[in-house]
């Protein structure tokens, strides 16, 4: 008997939803994301100063994410249309062309 395969393709949406939004927000500074009342000034300093180091990490992180997300995409096109084609064969008479 053959073992059933389950093709996770509400995972892979999700993924790619997700990495879109990573992607969306990496770019962005927010300054009022650290309040400097409730975290103190050298921790405000400390994170401003890591944002500004890690530009190579984040152009590194953007484009991995970016092919990670078009791989989401493609998969998720790819499970559309099978699923027409097999709809369109199945409303037919069967024939492919």
């Amino acid at each position: 008997m053959a073992k059933e395969i389950e093709i996770p393709g509400d995972d892979v949406k999700s993924l790619g939803n997700l990495l879109g939004q990573v992607l969306d927000r990496i770019d962005r500074k927010d300054p009022l994301a650290l309040d400097e009342r409730a975290v103190g000034e050298p921790m405000v300093d400390a994170a401003g100063e890591f944002d500004d180091k890690w530009k190579d990490g984040r152009a590194n992180l953007k484009r991995q994410c970016g092919h990670l997300k078009e791989a989401c995409d493609q998969i998720m096109k790819a499970f559309e249309d099978a699923d027409k084609e097999t709809a369109d064969t199945l409303k037919g008479d069967g024939q492919q062309g």
